[in-house]
């Protein structure tokens, strides 16, 4: 696998891979992506399957060690000869921010992108808002196409919004 640099990644986006795109959030090897509007946090409430939705439109204040899913604002589509992978921006890490590694994009994906999200701080709240760059995009060229692209074989193909796990975590018999 080869990592697309700036002009690559410009090119590929041009063609829609990030959409909305903004041409200023690219790097010399990644796209920073932004907050959308909604994130969920945990909730007691039986009837909310566990989240409750809170609107960042407005700052929300992350309690210390507070754990949330968030979207991107951006919708991404991975082509059939790409991946892609999310990371924290270094900026965001010092600030206090942490990502679970959960950030692996297949060929074929399309959707919003759902982050895990945690606040590291032992002591102090970190704010968090619609628009804010925490992540970014790198994507690597494969081989050759995949022959079994994620549109064809993955579960949350086309996603909108923050989306929470299917359970889907049993062993396949």
């Amino acid at each position: 696998m080869v990592v697309l640099n700036d002009s690559a990644l410009h090119h590929e986006a041009d063609k829609g891979m990030v959409t909305p795109y903004n041409p200023l959030h690219v790097s010399p090897c990644s796209i920073d992506l932004t907050l959308g509007d909604k994130i969920l946090i945990e909730s007691l409430d039986q009837n909310s399957n566990g989240w409750c939705e809170i609107d960042i439109t407005k700052p929300y204040q992350l309690k210390p060690k507070q754990f949330i899913l968030a979207t991107t604002a951006e919708t991404v589509r991975i082509p059939d000869d790409l991946s892609g992978q999310i990371i924290l921006r270094s900026s965001a890490a010092r600030a206090g921010w942490n990502h679970a590694l959960a950030g692996w994009i297949d060929p074929g994906f399309n959707g919003q992108i759902t982050l895990e999200l945690t606040n590291q701080k032992q002591l102090n709240f970190l704010e968090v808002q619609a628009g804010m760059r925490l992540v970014q995009l790198v994507c690597f060229r494969l081989n050759f196409p995949a022959s079994s692209p994620y549109y064809k074989v993955g579960n949350y193909c086309d996603q909108q919004g923050v989306t929470p796990s299917n359970n889907n975590l049993q062993p396949i018999t």
